[in-house]
């Protein structure tokens, strides 16, 4: 098994194994969200946008880049890259507790007062793919440019399906927390600030 088809096996899994604890939990479709909750409005996993980028986009981009650019990494930044993306990804999906708290209204990934079974796994999900993107951008050496633009347009589209798709399926453009849509706008400059780096400055990196 190649290097690309392994990761993006991996992924994926991951992603079919949150929606299959969704399903054990009662919020896989809206069938399931109404006879447990009572109600139609909510973001199952079959109607969240974030998990069909996750599927769709995330999962291809973040093993290519490992089939390309793992080779340039050591053991030593892989480790600090995967704490910091765990930190990350522990404050990210506690914000979003909160914008399932501030909306009272079910979460496949999120309880108001933390994580669902199927959150946890996709805490660890996301850690694994900013610790990559942190490799990718901060510290690979001859990154192609185009690459770095490629991944830039992808994450973004990802946010876009993660974030205003949500909102749109729940008919609420506020379902989400100022501190959600500010962490959102930052994560989207940095992307692009990377890229650039990657494009202006091709040899500055760690």
């Amino acid at each position: 098994m190649n290097t690309w088809l392994g990761a993006f096996l991996t992924l994926e899994t991951s992603v079919a194994a949150i929606g299959l604890l969704s399903w054990k939990d009662g919020i896989f479709n809206h069938a399931q969200m109404l006879a447990r909750y009572g109600s139609s409005r909510g973001l199952p996993f079959i109607n969240h946008g974030g998990m069909w980028g996750d599927a769709l986009i995330v999962s291809p981009v973040i093993a290519t880049l490992i089939s390309r650019y793992a080779d340039h990494w050591s053991t030593t930044l892989i480790f600090w890259c995967a704490v910091i993306g765990v930190l990350v990804s522990m404050g990210m999906h506690n914000l979003y507790s909160g914008s399932a708290l501030q909306n009272a209204f079910p979460d496949c990934l999120v309880l108001p007062q933390g994580v669902r079974p199927g959150g946890v796994l996709h805490v660890g999900y996301f850690a694994a793919v900013f610790a990559v993107l942190l490799l990718f951008f901060f510290c690979t050496p001859d990154v192609i440019p185009l690459d770095a633009v490629v991944v830039s347009i992808a994450f973004s589209a990802h946010m876009g399906l993660g974030v205003i798709q949500p909102a749109l399926h729940v008919g609420d453009k506020s379902i989400w927390s100022p501190d959600v849509i500010g962490v959102a706008g930052v994560v989207w400059f940095l992307l692009w600030i990377a890229a650039a780096r990657i494009y202006f400055f091709p040899n500055l990196h760690f």
